[in-house]
């Protein structure tokens, strides 16, 4: 759950749904060489399945 910076900086309530998304690229060393930490909106989300797969 955002807290109230973060949801002013997202323009959302707090206790509105969102995803809290961690990315961490590595080189062929397992080094890492991109890291960031992302809080998205539930409204620019989407989930699709595919269940014929």
């Amino acid at each position: 759950m955002p807290d109230g910076d973060t949801t002013a900086h997202l323009d959302i309530g707090v206790g509105d749904p969102s995803a809290d998304i961690c990315r961490v690229f590595l080189d062929e060393r397992m080094h890492s060489i991109y890291y960031t930490h992302i809080q998205y909106p539930a409204q620019m989300m989407q989930i699709g399945t595919d269940l014929l797969r």
